[in-house]
């Protein structure tokens, strides 16, 4: 989702989702059958508007990461009980 890319901790944003973007539309029903949170049904065909806080963030691991290497921490290519426990 591209409002959310970078984003600061604590920073709001609003993200607006087009209904072509949206739910499918279900020629069986007048409106979705989805409720917010408010308890009001959303019709089809709604434009939808999401308020985001960015609470916290964590880094992913790199691509290259050597999770063995990080663990080996003695360097002897091998992994013992002292090590998997950290």
């Amino acid at each position: 989702m591209y409002s959310v890319e970078g984003m600061c901790v604590g920073e709001k944003r609003v993200a607006m989702i087009p209904h072509l973007f949206g739910w499918e539309d279900h020629q069986h029903l007048d409106s979705l059958q989805l409720v917010s949170g408010r308890g009001v049904s959303i019709p089809k065909d709604t434009d939808l508007e999401f308020e985001i806080e960015l609470q916290s963030f964590v880094d992913p691991p790199s691509k290259n990461a050597n999770f063995f290497r990080e663990m080996d921490s003695n360097f002897d290519n091998f992994i013992d009980p002292k090590e998997m426990e950290r």
